[in-house]
């Protein structure tokens, strides 16, 4: 072998195993970044999930309890009918009792609110 080839090779293997070695932590560095970019993306998706559950669930059990309301005045709305038409022998022919008809009414904006989500 040549005597520059003696005295080049080893400055050559050393600029390639510096170059391989700044490759291979650009590559890991690279995945790296990937993989706590995509863990972050993940938390943070779980966090609108979770801050989304807590809204729907939130929202249903309002809801429900003004379904809920709105079924019990109801159900004594029916009954007062009930109740006068067996006398009078016409249902619904007459004016409620003005504590019940508040009560009926307010279960009626208590569901209309209830079921518009909150901002």
């Amino acid at each position: 072998m040549p005597a520059w080839f003696n005295s080049l090779w080893p400055v050559a293997t050393f600029i390639l195993g510096l170059a391989s070695t700044y490759l291979l932590s650009f590559i890991t560095e690279k995945r790296q970044i990937a993989r706590e970019s995509s863990t972050r993306q993940a938390e943070r998706d779980k966090v609108l999930t979770e801050r989304r559950e807590k809204f729907e669930l939130d929202h249903l059990e309002r809801l429900n309890e003004a379904l809920q309301k709105l079924g019990r005045a109801v159900g004594s709305v029916h009954f007062l009918d009930t109740m006068t038409s067996r006398d009078s022998g016409q249902y619904a022919g007459t004016l409620l009792p003005e504590d019940d008809s508040n009560a009926f009414l307010d279960a009626n904006r208590d569901v209309f609110n209830a079921a518009e989500p909150r901002p």
